[in-house]
């Protein structure tokens, strides 16, 4: 493909490198044998691990000083830096060396983090190692413009990362850079990463997304807070599967609350490379509320599925409470869906309506649908892309103004 220098705006450009930069990755999870590939290493484990308080440091501050703790040679405890501004350098300079130590033990290791730490360049997470923040807080410094939290490896992947606990605060007003092409400050972002949990955390005011998953598989998400992102709450993305996402809130974010499997990544003008879709994805008990356009988002193209949301309550935002915008054996089941815009609104992918493909396979059964300002569930295809195979059984529909549910170009069973 040629490109014209001259006529390529430096948006496009990025767009490309971020493209050229997801082919490396799935180029190298095939060369690794189809996928990236599992150890022995397990969620149960991390989970286990966490509960354990074993720590192999501990990094803390003290007054304008951050100190480091290391449990292995007698709790011994020593100066790390007098500059505040200094602590992503130093908490990076303990998790290389943790990842050296992780060659020799083959052990889940655990760091934690206590005090209040501004961070001004991203946190990289080794394989099998947990951050504890459970007394820390951490800021994102102005004009970071960086993720706060992510993976030390994106082409080759990692495995067995945690994230526990605490109140991360993205600062998004004092972010000056990044853009939905070029997107810059998540709080917590994971590449190429499997068996990962993410639990107990505050996140609020990321520039983009607050917790976002790249190709990630075999991810818990639980007991999440996740509020006032500039873009997403929690989000995946990229051919994320394996992903239970569980008692989570996400409200009062300028997009959507909770958003899975967006992919499409547009070259230049129409060109569209179209990257792997997500699947066997729950939302489960979780409140997804307040949020400027849609409370769950489920995007994608032709083979988004297995995706299931249950016994969570979606209310108050501002478009609709569940958008579908493409997948196959979907399911809306025993969840509260009141005072939205729309209560479920099903279409062809709006954001990329010619090459997506519609809905085909979804039920939506056993809710509660009420008070919803423009109708309680709304399916709209078009004369070429029918929407298929669509039950709507067993809901409770109440004061939706509007009609409870209104189709066009769908095939619908309702009773």
């Amino acid at each position: 493909m040629s490109i014209d220098n001259h006529s390529v705006s430096k948006v496009q450009w990025a767009k490309l490198s971020l493209v050229v930069f997801i082919v490396a990755l799935l180029a190298t999870a095939t060369l690794l044998g189809g996928s990236f590939k599992s150890g022995t290493g397990s969620i149960s484990l991390l989970e286990q691990t966490a509960q354990s308080n074993q720590y192999r440091f501990t990094i803390y501050v003290d007054g304008s000083s951050i100190y480091i703790t290391d449990y292995s040679i007698g709790n011994s405890t020593k100066l790390l830096t007098s500059n505040l501004m200094d602590g992503a350098r130093v908490i990076n300079n303990v998790l290389n060396k943790l990842s050296s130590l992780f060659t020799i033990s083959r052990q889940v290791q655990m760091v934690q983090l206590k005090g209040s730490f501004i961070i001004n360049t991203s946190i990289l997470v080794p394989s099998w190692c947990i951050l504890d923040l459970r007394s820390a807080v951490l800021t994102l410094a102005n004009a970071t413009d960086e993720d706060m939290i992510t993976n030390s490896h994106h082409v080759l992947g990692n495995e067995m990362i945690g994230v526990i606990g605490g109140v991360l605060d993205g600062n998004k007003v004092g972010q000056t850079g990044g853009s939905r092409a070029n997107p810059a400050s998540a709080l917590i972002h994971f590449w190429s990463t499997h068996e990962v949990l993410v639990r107990d955390v505050q996140l609020k005011n990321a520039k983009w997304e607050n917790l976002l998953f790249s190709i990630c598989y075999n991810v818990l998400v639980k007991n999440v807070d996740s509020q006032g992102a500039g873009y997403m709450g929690i989000a995946t993305e990229f051919g994320s599967h394996d992903v239970l996402i569980t008692n989570c809130r996400t409200y009062n974010n300028e997009v959507n609350g909770i958003l899975i499997a967006w992919n499409n990544v547009t070259v230049v003008g129409n060109t569209t490379l179209r990257l792997p879709d997500g699947y066997n994805i729950v939302v489960s008990n979780c409140e997804a509320y307040n949020n400027s356009v849609y409370g769950v988002s489920i995007e994608g193209y032709s083979s988004t599925h297995n995706v299931t949301v249950t016994d969570s309550s979606i209310f108050g935002n501002v478009f609709a409470g569940i958008h579908i915008g493409t997948g196959t054996n979907l399911l809306i089941t025993k969840s509260n869906i009141s005072g939205n815009g729309f209560g479920c609104r099903v279409t062809i992918g709006e954001q990329d309506p010619v090459a997506y493909d519609p809905v085909n396979g979804l039920t939506i059964s056993n809710n509660t649908i009420h008070d919803n300002k423009n109708g309680g569930v709304y399916l709209i295809g078009s004369s070429d892309k029918m929407i298929q195979n669509v039950l709507i059984t067993q809901n409770q529909f109440f004061n939706n103004n509007g009609s409870d549910i209104y189709k066009q170009y769908a095939s619908v069973q309702s009773y």
